[in-house]
């Protein structure tokens, strides 16, 4: 457990940037045996099941988030939206038709480009 902390967020939940206040609990550095209370994983999935958004880290430096299955899919649909708006964008731009490429690349190494 040494090194893990959970992060608790308040505001908008993190969904569009962080607004609200942070408490940071760290777990203890003592044998397990010793550490009282719950897991900071329990207390990451209990954050969560209130609504807030938890932020875990271990001491091998990964990074981990939990929310709630609401949040989540609000997330994906905000992403889901802006991949949809970017390829909207990427359809504007003007594009070359295949068989003129082709023909263009033909003449630039028949040139010896």
């Amino acid at each position: 457990m040494t090194g893990v902390f959970v992060s608790e967020f308040t505001g908008d939940a993190g969904l569009t940037g962080y607004t609200g206040s942070m408490t940071i609990i760290s777990a203890h550095e003592e044998p397990a045996l010793f550490v009282v209370g719950p897991s900071p994983w329990d207390r990451a999935a209990r954050l969560a099941d209130k609504g807030k958004v938890a932020r875990l880290a271990d001491e091998a430096g990964h990074r981990y988030v939990l929310m709630s299955e609401e949040q989540y899919l609000e997330l994906e649909a905000l992403e889901d939206a802006a991949d949809i708006a970017d390829a909207e964008l990427a359809r504007q731009e003007p594009s070359v038709p295949w068989e003129q490429f082709k023909a263009e690349i033909a003449e630039l190494e028949a040139q010896g480009r």
